[in-house]
């Protein structure tokens, strides 16, 4: 693996205060959101069918409903993976009101890729603590 610099992680999003506080509490890695998936997945798979017969109500039900879940499950991540994540929620949410656009599995891909970002930052910001700790990087 490739040395992370401080640079890096700077651009990832973190703050020196981030990686201050990441010494004293080293954060978490979290576990793989199945039911928050699952959620998604179902989500996705009735806009289809959902829009068609019901014209787009239920639809928009299953969209709060899963706005809201996803929201919940973003609010546990760690602060400055919640700050990257926000804007790219919000985004992702957006496009699901939209008619028709809302068949792209978005809410499912959004969950997933949410999960993988927190552990690829949570992975450099330990390489570069480790780095740190061995002499191997000076700040």
């Amino acid at each position: 693996m490739d040395e992370i610099t401080l640079e890096d992680l700077q651009s990832e999003g973190l703050e020196p205060e981030d990686i201050e506080a990441a010494k004293i509490a080293r954060p978490k890695k979290s576990e793989f959101p199945y039911i928050t998936v699952l959620l998604a997945v179902f989500k996705d798979i009735s806009d289809i069918p959902g829009e068609l017969l019901t014209f787009g109500l239920w639809g928009t039900i299953t969209n709060i409903v899963a706005a809201t879940v996803i929201f919940i499950y973003l609010y546990g991540r760690v602060g400055f993976i919640k700050k990257r994540l926000y804007r790219k929620y919000i985004f992702a949410m957006v496009i699901e009101f939209i008619p028709f656009i809302n068949w792209i599995p978005q809410s499912t891909f959004f969950v997933i890729r949410a999960h993988a970002t927190e552990n690829e930052t949570l992975d450099k910001l330990f390489g570069y603590l480790e780095g740190l700790a061995q002499g191997k990087i000076k700040k």
